[in-house]
């Protein structure tokens, strides 16, 4: 497999590494992103990450270096002291992509105590092989490099979708999350 330079150094904070987490850092792993250009922070310290940990990955690291892009994975419950944990001086031009279910746009800003460029995003998990379906919504700071490097990142785990506003998310929310469980039920 060839890999994608830009894609392979990508600088990435992922907080929250459990079902959803878990599932697109493997499908970016796969995809040829760095293990040395990520940092997880999970309390949990997932033991699937240890080989990644032996290549550079940093699982919980005291100090943060300044990334590209920030995935906010945790449960909704969870995501206002995730943001407020951020040092602003080395996130400030971050992307803050947020894959928590039913967090709004507004949510993210207010947790982070500042204006950024956020992204909220909807995906599944047949991500963590490649064949996910992600739509996005960008709550219209520097929209354009928020919905490129957004896209990007989740196109390497499935087909992407950005959205014209955030009501088209509740639908999204609905249909991606609870329709499959429907249908198996």
């Amino acid at each position: 497999m060839r890999r994608n330079h830009d894609f392979a150094n990508l600088r990435l904070l992922l907080i929250g590494c459990g079902k959803m987490g878990s599932a697109l850092l493997k499908g970016w792993f796969a995809k040829g992103l760095a293990p040395a250009n990520v940092d997880v922070k999970d309390p949990s310290e997932p033991d699937w990450l240890q080989p990644y940990v032996a290549q550079g990955l940093r699982l919980n690291p005291e100090g943060l270096r300044t990334y590209e892009i920030i995935v906010v994975a945790t449960k909704p419950q969870f995501i206002a002291s995730a943001l407020e944990s951020l040092a602003p001086n080395n996130t400030h031009s971050a992307v803050i992509l947020s894959v928590a279910a039913g967090v709004s746009l507004e949510q993210i800003e207010t947790a982070l105590g500042r204006e950024a460029a956020v992204v909220r995003a909807m995906p599944n998990t047949p991500a963590e092989i490649g064949q996910g379906m992600t739509c996005l919504v960008s709550n219209g700071v520097d929209t354009h490099k928020a919905l490129a490097l957004s896209g990007k990142l989740m196109s390497a785990v499935g087909a992407v979708e950005a959205l014209d506003n955030e009501d088209q998310m509740h639908a999204v929310t609905g249909l991606s999350g609870s329709g499959p469980a429907y249908v198996f039920a």
